[in-house]
């Protein structure tokens, strides 16, 4: 078995192993640990390192397993604490201390899936082994979190006073910004350690984050904690993970700029500083920790990961425009592409397009212009997007937003008409403005709730989209009060309840701009920029509780869902009956169901609609302007398969509303852009209604994805720069078309006409 960790170093990854969810598995919490271990784990406590060493160092191999085990570990060398800790399970079968140990060396590794089943087996041998038991639940916390916090909950109640439960309770508070309550119950853990003699350092890391968490930068715990161990980088490190959740990277590389100083063996430290720092576009930095990372933990996938992904980015080309950033337009700055070589010709003009219109509209719902160059990065490859995000492949978002630069999968990364890319830039551009203007201090529900809001009323695709799953989740009575909104997204309690949090969050965000006015979402971002809370904010701005914001939205919901929600599962069986005749081609049925299903929802164009069947059927029953009218309403409530807009524009072509058809092919390109055919015709459709603009945006892109006859191409583009009085780059164009095909007739006819205008 392959571990993540097997670099030379000491027991902090004990204490850090497990920053991204935040648990730690320290040898502190370990009752029944053999005595010669804990003076070595006195030593590195207190900042002996090279004491610690060689006190650990003859303990790897001990006659005793079990022993050797935790040595090794403490050793950084957990490839020998793996097979020590097996073979003294094969030695000791009945002894539950010694499968709790092993999976608390997966839990350090990141590999939860294998700690958990360890932890079981533990708790087969003594059903009351709290070792094994709050393991367990760190363990279940990385994966279904309401298990665990039920588990948590139960263990609490048993045990008050246990150190690594209540830590565990204080992350979770602090996850959810609940920081009073968390600092209780951390004054509790440290009463109980200070009791029983435990080391006190991961509870003065947590009372850090406590401090930061209410922007207090100069916490006392901290020079607590290098007095206690002078060498303790976690001190700086745990809290991290608290800015991270809330979006402040730059935050987040001042403190572990002061974890690798204070401790520069910290691999875990370098390695989070190093993709931070890219995060902020250093990609220099970033290249230099993440080596320093990989030299001493050669096996930390985040590590190598994103050293991968920075030999990829070699592919990439930066493409540098100006877009107007301000207010009154007085200035530029920079907008940077960064798109893979292969893509950039004919996906930088969209890009830069949406980019640009996004800009000019967020900067003035939000009154907020951007002081920074935008950096806009599309993955073709969507592991390596993963990795962008999370340093590991398999993530399934479509696009995050660290500030001033976003990343997000290009329309080539997923199979076609998989995912709406323009939607997705659009919505992740919404999060530069509300990340900045509250200075990266909006809850994580707010900037979702905008960006989704935005999505449904500005951006490139019509209508309101809300998938069947969350429809359920409403009439379920699942949504959260919107004071504890974040947790959904931090932790998730049952499968689907992220994305629930997204639509919960956007129809907030809708009812507020409705009820209230669009400003009103402006000024909650300039109270979330004074450290205002949610609570704080709401009463502020709206001049209501969060608890009348919640029934509110219940209102709300009622007015807008009410008919579907009420008659959900009605509705839901007549969908499924409709693909289901739909499939056998019995298109009356098809018709009359459908009709029904519309009667009660018809705003739904999402998997599974019904406006496509019923489109099939008219064309099965030879209906084809019944047909064309169902798809045209599909198309107007946000419908954007690309093989059902390619119909929708033929047949409208066909019935001579070439305007309408021209507007549907337009709508794929933000769906599916790699298209020769479609782009060609936009081209000609442009260019024949005096859009120059337009046809030159379309002929560009065409050529960027290496159609057959390039010098047709050149043509068409010379003949747009013609039109737009810019005969230099015309010429040039020409010339090119000539370069390709010398006896192009209409290529020499149009370079004697430019070349006769120029004389």
């Amino acid at each position: 078995m392959q571990f993540n960790i097997t670099a030379k170093r000491l027991i902090q990854t004990l204490c850090t192993g497990l920053l991204l969810t935040g648990y730690a598995v320290a040898e502190e919490y370990d009752p029944n640990r053999d005595a010669r271990l804990l003076s070595c784990d006195n030593l590195y406590n207190r900042g002996n390192i090279d004491g610690a060493i060689d006190c650990y160092a003859p303990l790897a191999n001990d006659q005793s397993l079990h022993v050797s085990a935790e040595a090794s570990w403490a050793l950084g060398k957990t490839r020998d604490a793996n097979e020590y800790f097996r073979r003294a399970v094969d030695q000791q079968p009945g002894n539950p201390h010694i499968r709790a140990r092993w999976g608390r060396l997966f839990l350090s590794t990141h590999q939860p899936s294998e700690a958990a089943p360890l932890f079981q087996e533990a708790l087969q041998l003594d059903p009351d082994y709290l070792h094994a038991q709050t393991g367990l639940v760190a363990a279940l916390l990385t994966q279904s979190g309401s298990e665990a916090r039920r588990l948590l909950a139960e263990l609490s109640a048993k045990h008050p006073q246990d150190v690594e439960l209540l830590l565990l309770q204080s992350r979770l508070l602090l996850e959810s910004r609940n920081v009073d309550a968390a600092d209780e119950l951390l004054d509790r853990a440290l009463a109980s350690a200070e009791e029983n003699n435990i080391t006190p350092l991961d509870i003065y890391a947590l009372k850090v984050s406590a401090d930061l968490l209410r922007d207090n930068d100069d916490s006392p715990w901290v020079q607590k904690a290098l007095d206690y161990s002078p060498t303790y980088g976690d001190i700086y490190f745990i809290p991290v993970h608290y800015h991270l959740i809330n979006y402040r990277y730059r935050e987040s590389v001042a403190l572990l700029k002061k974890a690798v100083k204070v401790q520069p063996t910290h691999w875990s430290a370098h390695s989070q500083l190093g993709i931070n720092l890219l995060r902020l576009n250093d990609i220099a930095g970033a290249k230099k920790h993440l080596e320093i990372a990989y030299s001493g933990d050669p096996y930390d996938t985040a590590t190598v990961n994103t050293l991968r992904l920075l030999d990829t980015l070699e592919e990439f080309k930066d493409i540098e425009t100006n877009a107007d950033y301000t207010l009154n337009g007085d200035h530029s700055a920079p907008l940077v592409m960064r798109l893979h070589k292969d893509e950039a010709k004919y996906l930088a003009p969209y890009v830069e397009d949406l980019t640009r219109r996004a800009v000019k509209t967020f900067t003035s719902r939000y009154d907020f212009a951007l002081e920074e160059p935008l950096i806009v990065e599309l993955f073709p490859n969507h592991d390596d997007f993963a990795v962008r995000t999370v340093s590991t492949p398999g993530v399934g978002l479509l696009g995050v937003t660290f500030g001033y630069l976003l990343a997000m999968d290009s329309p080539s990364g997923r199979p076609p008409g998989d995912f709406h890319w323009g939607s997705t830039l659009w919505h992740e551009l919404a999060h530069v403005f509300t990340i900045e203007k509250s200075d990266h201090r909006m809850p994580r529900w707010f900037t979702e709730g905008v960006s989704v809001y935005e999505e449904w009323t500005t951006g490139p695709l019509r209508g309101r989209h809300i998938p069947i799953d969350v429809l359920q989740a409403i009439r379920e009575e699942k949504l959260l009060p919107v004071a504890d909104l974040d947790s959904g997204f931090v932790r998730p309690t049952y499968p689907n309840q992220v994305t629930v949090s997204y639509m919960q969050a956007g129809l907030i965000c809708q009812m507020i701009s409705k009820r209230w006015g669009h400003d009103k979402l402006t000024e909650m971002l300039v109270q979330f920029d004074l450290r205002k809370d949610t609570t704080q904010a709401v009463r502020s701005v709206l001049g209501i509780s969060t608890e009348q914001l919640d029934r509110e939205l219940q209102n709300y919901i009622s007015e807008e869902l009410g008919q579907v929600i009420s008659q959900f599962d009605d509705w839901r069986e007549i969908v499924t009956s409709v693909n289901r005749a739909h499939q056998s081609k019995q298109w009356q049925t098809v018709i009359a169901l459908a009709d029904q299903a519309n009667d009660i929802y018809p705003e739904y164009v999402g998997k599974g609609n019904t406006w496509i069947a019923l489109h099939d059927a008219y064309v099965g029953l030879g209906q084809n302007e019944a047909a064309v009218e169902a798809l045209e309403f599909w198309y107007e409530n946000g419908g954007h398969q690309p093989d059902m807009l390619h119909q929708l524009a033929h047949r409208l072509r066909d019935a001579g509303q070439t305007a309408k058809s021209t507007e549907v092919l337009e709508s794929i390109n933000w769906v599916h852009p790699n298209n020769i055919d479609l782009h060609e015709k936009l081209g000609k459709d442009y260019f024949a209604a005096g859009n120059y603009k337009g046809a030159l945006r379309e002929f560009t892109s065409l050529l960027g994805l290496n159609p057959h006859d390039k010098s047709v191409v050149y043509l068409d583009i010379a003949r747009t720069y013609q039109q737009l009085g810019d005969n230099k780059r015309a010429k040039r164009n020409v010339l090119q078309a000539l370069e390709q095909a010398p006896f192009f007739r209409e290529a020499q006819d149009l370079l004697l006409e430019l070349t006769g205008d120029s004389s």
